[in-house]
């Protein structure tokens, strides 16, 4: 069987009217919904203080939108990459979500990665992202001449990442930090020509490479600390050029081991040691003060007290939050899954209440470590898949919770991962033909409690 042969005719439509107000000087956030209206009163500023004592009021006024969130009964719909990669690539748009709901994530993300050159580059902004296509108006091209292609990347990120939060996105960047051991100079780099920020090539991918004390390496005096501060350098650049507010998460998944940052790598001490340079660093030395810093371990915590042995302490935090996907996608241990993400919604209440900051699911998404035939890995199967409305028993227990929003990982295609389901094509009748699971996804958009950014556009607008 090929396998369009398990393609199906979408029957359901996209009908989500949702629609969030944010009223800073009257000091409320609304969510109008089809059934009624809910009116959650925001945060005064004596309530809460951001972990930059300098801090952009942007800044604060996103935290009163977080928290807001996080008391109502509905959550931010997030994905990572959304807009840079999908699954169902003969379709014209660039995000699965607008193809199936004409609806782009509330809470959209992606990684540095995306800005040293790997998951998206100076050439494809120019070359796809300043045409009109189905749900987005072309960017102006930028133009490159004469100009280092380092800072050519970060320009297309930022230009991209601000795109996406006047469109109604909160943004959030994680870092997925090289092994700064292994940093070499580009070839291109000439001393006292080419700009600083421009000496280290970052595109190979090297955090899961744990050889050598990296953690000891790349502070002050470490053998890898010039090639630390400059990769910190690319990060306050793109932070500049983004101007808005957004959430920073580095050093994420701590609590497992396979990023150099990890448990079994460096001692708590050490681990927040590092923390504490990345944010000092930003701001004192970068003044950099439009970030919201989210702290997100892995679900490896069996309690709030383990939560806080690795945590970086209250001045250095703005939210907590869990990685924490379920591997459940082709046999029948799914409550197993469910069952610990209850657990870890718990710990992440009780810790979040105690040191008063928000929450949120930084990551999760179904991720079966068994590819379907052709596929390099796979999350979501093509067929088979037992709990085709997932995404709907994730936000029931998100919502039932503190948490703001919750965030699935990227559609890096269909012969890969992808997080959501898709639409392949539009057959001849102009029906949507996709994933088996896109006709559930349509309902997860159209339950009410569920906001994407066309519902909070206009209330992100005044921050």
């Amino acid at each position: 069987m090929s396998e369009s042969d398990f393609y199906k005719q979408v029957l359901e439509k996209p009908a989500n009217g949702n629609r969030v107000e944010f009223d800073e000087k009257n000091g409320y956030l609304r969510i109008i919904h089809g059934s009624g209206v809910e009116e959650i009163p925001l945060l005064k500023d004596g309530d809460f203080r951001t972990s930059d004592p300098d801090a952009e009021p942007g800044v604060r006024s996103l935290y009163k939108y977080m928290d807001a969130i996080g008391r109502s009964k509905s959550a931010l719909f997030g994905q990572e990459n959304n807009v840079q990669n999908k699954a169902g690539d003969k379709m014209d748009s660039h995000a699965d979500t607008y193809d199936m709901v004409r609806d782009y994530p509330a809470l959209q993300a992606f990684d540095v990665l995306s800005f040293t050159g790997v998951e998206f580059s100076i050439k494809r902004h120019n070359m796809f992202y300043t045409n009109d296509v189905p749900g987005w108006k072309g960017l102006p091209a930028i133009d490159t001449a004469g100009e280092d292609p380092v800072i050519s990347d970060i320009k297309a990120a930022a230009a991209l990442a601000r795109r996406l939060i006047d469109m109604g996105g909160v943004f959030s960047l994680s870092a997925h930090m090289p092994n700064f051991l292994f940093s070499r100079i580009r070839e291109s780099y000439v001393e006292g020509k080419s700009p600083a920020i421009a000496k280290y090539d970052y595109k190979e991918y090297t955090p899961n490479r744990c050889e050598g004390d990296v953690v000891r390496e790349v502070m002050p005096g470490g053998k890898a600390h010039d090639a630390f501060k400059r990769y910190l350098d690319i990060i306050a650049e793109f932070a500049k050029l983004v101007e808005k507010p957004f959430f920073f998460r580095p050093l994420h998944e701590n609590t497992g081991s396979w990023f150099w940052w990890g448990a079994d790598h460096c001692t708590p001490e050490a681990f927040k040691a590092l923390w504490h340079y990345i944010a000092d660093y930003l701001r004192e030395e970068k003044g950099i003060h439009n970030l919201l810093y989210a702290y997100s371990p892995g679900s490896e915590n069996g309690s709030a007290a383990e939560y806080g042995e690795r945590y970086p302490g209250d001045d250095y935090v703005d939210m907590v939050g869990v990685d924490m996907y379920d591997p459940y996608t082709e046999n029948e241990k799914g409550e197993e899954f469910f069952d610990g993400f209850k657990k870890q919604l718990s710990i992440l209440e009780e810790f979040s209440a105690s040191h008063n900051k928000l929450m949120a699911v930084t990551e999760t998404g179904l991720a079966s470590d068994k590819p379907d035939p052709g596929c390099k890995a796979t999350s979501i199967h093509l067929t088979g898949n037992l709990n085709n409305h997932w995404h709907s028993d994730v936000l029931d227990l998100v919502v039932a919770s503190r948490a703001s929003y919750f965030l699935l990982w990227a559609n890096f295609g269909r012969h890969g991962t992808y997080y959501t389901p898709y639409v392949d094509c539009i057959d001849s009748s102009g029906n949507l033909i996709g994933h088996e699971t896109v006709d559930d996804f349509i309902r997860f958009y159209n339950d009410e409690r569920v906001i994407f950014s066309g519902h909070q556009v206009q209330a992100l607008r005044t921050i």
